[in-house]
């Protein structure tokens, strides 16, 4: 009976030492994932391009997209309507369009002509994320 006693005793400080690791939300760092890339036309040799992505932010603290680059292209650019963006703002736990409504990427002077069913990567480059890889398809 001691025995069974003191068993109960040990088992239960144990269960008091669970070790808790914390998560991206608590450390406060982006975690950006870019989904749903995609160019809406085909796009000639020497043409340009217009790049569409969701940018989404799982973390809990604000990144921001910077700049692009496309091996297909001479020239990539965030764009509005009104001209070239310096920066577009990643809020934590959000979700960034650039879509046909304002912000997109262009790319200029294409290297190889845009088919249908073309897969291109884009890099989205961010202030804290860094380089991030954007898989997008040509519709």
């Amino acid at each position: 009976m001691r025995r069974v006693g003191l068993l109960a005793l040990v088992l239960a400080s144990i269960a008091g030492c669970t070790v808790s690791y914390p998560t991206v939300d608590q450390l406060g760092e982006p975690l950006i994932r870019p989904e749903n890339a995609r160019v809406l036309r085909p796009a000639p040799a020497g043409g340009s391009a217009v790049v569409y992505v969701e940018v989404v932010n799982r973390g809990g603290a604000d990144d921001a997209l910077v700049g692009v680059l496309s091996d297909v292209a001479g020239r990539a650019e965030l764009r509005d309507r009104s001209g070239r963006l310096g920066k577009v703002p990643i809020p934590p736990a959000s979700t960034v369009a650039l879509a046909s409504d304002g912000r997109h990427i262009e790319l200029y002077d294409l290297k190889q002509p845009l088919r249908t069913g073309d897969v291109i990567i884009v890099t989205l480059l961010f202030e804290k994320s860094g380089a991030i890889g954007a898989i997008t398809a040509v519709q």
